[in-house]
């Protein structure tokens, strides 16, 4: 059982989701424990459950175009799908280390990360991946490409690493934390995040040369960082710092580029792994622990329960 991200509330629970990725506004995808796979065309007032076709826990989900998508998960586990996530079929990674986080810069060259400093690479949408040298053994938790050269991942220890040649040569970063890194997101080619262990919450404004620490006001885990515009974004994690931590899991808001973060109310009794936006739409989700869900139609403002299978 990969201990980097399971279990969410001190268990292996049977139905633990960690990461929720939506195509358009209607269609969305949630992996999760033991292979699990839902779907929504409906904007997640329902969800249908999908066979992966592994039992193997899946962490990360990237969609090139509104039917074809990847997941990735333990063991070096990668899936395809062709057919708006009805079904999966596997992918050989030619890694056994479980694998995290998955960024699709281009159509056709997209990356995967994972345990021990696996990187994967394609150049042909995905039908054949390659291994490439990171440098660092360290887990690899977070991944974001600017453009197909452009790339930063992260991961333990306050491991950060960059590369400017897609992939070929990486570059250690050094940000003002040891902590694990569990999510990062970009505003633009400029402006960035990243979260982890401790409540950490970092910020670059030079496209992540430097790294400034921001107040988040907890030291719980965050394990999800999303911004809706410039100013206004979220982080969600747990209810505690250690990975057994039980809830309810910690939602952050903020409207000032991180300089101050309130804690949101929310209805759910779990710890957060995964949270996206559809910002044309002002649509949020949120997945977790136990089987449980949020969503949230007023761009984060209320959140509501929203039923899975």
């Amino acid at each position: 059982m990969n201990k980097y991200l399971r279990p969410l509330n001190g268990h292996r629970h049977a139905d633990d989701y960690y990461s929720i990725y939506f195509v358009n506004s209607k269609m969305g995808h949630i992996v999760g424990t033991s292979g699990i796979v839902l779907k929504t065309v409906d904007s997640g007032l329902t969800w249908e459950r999908r066979s992966s076709g592994t039992e193997q826990s899946l962490a990360a989900l990237s969609f090139l175009t509104p039917t074809q998508g990847f997941a990735a998960g333990d063991e070096g586990t990668l899936l395809r799908t062709d057919d708006s996530g009805d079904t999966w079929y596997p992918i050989t990674s030619k890694t056994v280390w479980d694998l995290y986080a998955l960024s699709f810069p281009t159509s056709q060259t997209g990356f995967v990360v994972g345990g021990g400093g696996t990187l994967l690479k394609t150049s042909d949408g995905g039908g054949s991946w390659h291994q490439l040298r990171t440098g660092t053994t360290k887990h690899l938790t977070a991944l974001t490409f600017h453009s197909e050269l452009i790339g930063y991942a992260a991961g333990d220890g306050g491991t950060m690493i960059m590369t400017e040649d897609g992939g070929l040569s990486w570059t250690n970063v050094v940000i003002p934390t040891e902590k694990k890194i569990s999510s990062m997101f970009w505003v633009n080619n400029q402006s960035g995040y990243a979260a982890g262990d401790d409540g950490i919450i970092l910020r670059t404004d030079n496209s992540g040369k430097t790294w400034i620490p921001l107040h988040s006001g907890t030291r719980h885990r965050l394990r999800s960082v999303f911004f809706l515009t410039e100013n206004i974004g979220f982080a969600a994690g747990n209810g505690g710092d250690l990975a057994n931590a039980s809830g309810p899991g910690t939602l952050l808001r903020t409207s000032d580029r991180g300089q101050r973060w309130e804690l949101i109310s929310t209805p759910a009794n779990m710890n957060f792994a995964s949270l996206c936006f559809l910002v044309a739409f002002n649509k949020g989700y949120i997945v977790g622990a136990h089987g449980e869900a949020l969503k949230s139609f007023d761009a984060g403002a209320t959140w509501h329960q929203m039923s899975l299978p």
